[in-house]
């Protein structure tokens, strides 16, 4: 085991045996060396436990950590729970990174004083073919920003990615804040919280991880009444997060001009959830009453 890892990588697994391989791999043969992988099998039915125990027969210094099922939030808790890393990066089971991702990251938190590095990346299909790069986020090329200049910025999901899978974040940051239980857009809230205390944040336009597109990942689920139901609880907590944290900034005025209009196109067919288009009121009331 390495005696004083600088960055821990955590890998929340869960029924992922048709890419695991793929992924611990690219986590295995990272250039940069103080490192250790920690990957969390949070029940898995479909054979990836038996993958992640070969594997750790062969690399002694993979930590593994079985849990019966408890949602991805509970299985990065875990890991977060064991990591010794300085720094702490999170990894999907079903995607993978670019051999120098961490040594690239390190390196550019190392010469800016950052808490945060982020690069970008490029889609994958289900064979593992290129698709194409996500230029929707990260805007910034090769920039170094500070907290007043960045929370200025609509970054929460266009300007920087509202993702934890292509960052490098100080390790006391990710402890101070555990993750939620939230099926959908988990990332999104934790990734607000960690910027309640990053000071700077460092870009570079490598694109350094490989993010998988298929049909059975969360994200891809289609529209429905269901779906809106689990983002509006994702929502309610990204706002109040933002309030807590932003309320007198510009961020929150973007933000909440954004919800407002898209939550108010994604309900137009359900008028039954009432609760939704109360919560949409209530952030217009709320803008007004900021406004005077």
């Amino acid at each position: 085991m390495i005696q004083e890892p600088l960055i821990s990588v955590i890998v929340p697994v869960y029924n992922s045996s048709l890419y695991l391989r793929k992924c611990l791999d690219s986590l295995l043969s990272q250039t940069f060396k103080e490192i250790e992988i920690i990957a969390v099998d949070d029940g898995s039915t479909d054979g990836a436990s038996l993958i992640l125990d070969e594997y750790a027969e062969i690399h002694p210094d993979l930590i593994i950590i079985h849990q019966s099922n408890q949602g991805q939030g509970e299985a990065r808790n875990t890991g977060v729970s064991v990591a010794r890393g300085q720094y702490i990066g999170f990894v999907d089971s079903d995607d993978y990174v670019d051999g120098n991702m961490y040594k690239h990251l390190y390196s550019l938190i190392s010469e800016t004083g950052a808490d945060v590095a982020v690069c970008r990346a490029t889609s994958v299909d289900m064979d593992g073919v290129l698709g194409r790069t996500l230029d929707l986020w990260n805007k910034y090329s090769d920039a170094v920003l500070d907290r007043r200049d960045f929370i200025k910025r609509d970054f929460l999901n266009n300007e920087c990615s509202p993702v934890l899978w292509d960052k490098l974040i100080r390790a006391d940051i990710v402890k101070n804040h555990p993750s939620t239980d939230l099926r959908r857009g988990q990332d999104f809230v934790a990734w607000i919280d960690y910027l309640s205390e990053v000071n700077r944040i460092a870009f570079t336009s490598e694109r350094l991880y490989y993010y998988r597109h298929h049909p059975n990942s969360v994200m891809a689920t289609p529209e429905s009444e269901s779906v809106i139901l689990t983002d509006f609880k994702t929502e309610k907590a990204a706002v109040s997060k933002i309030m807590s944290y932003f309320a007198e900034t510009v961020l929150a005025e973007t933000y909440i001009d954004r919800i407002i209009t898209e939550w108010e196109s994604r309900i137009r067919n359900y008028p039954q959830l009432e609760d939704v288009a109360e919560f949409i009121q209530t952030l217009k009331l709320r803008k007004i009453n900021c406004l005077y």
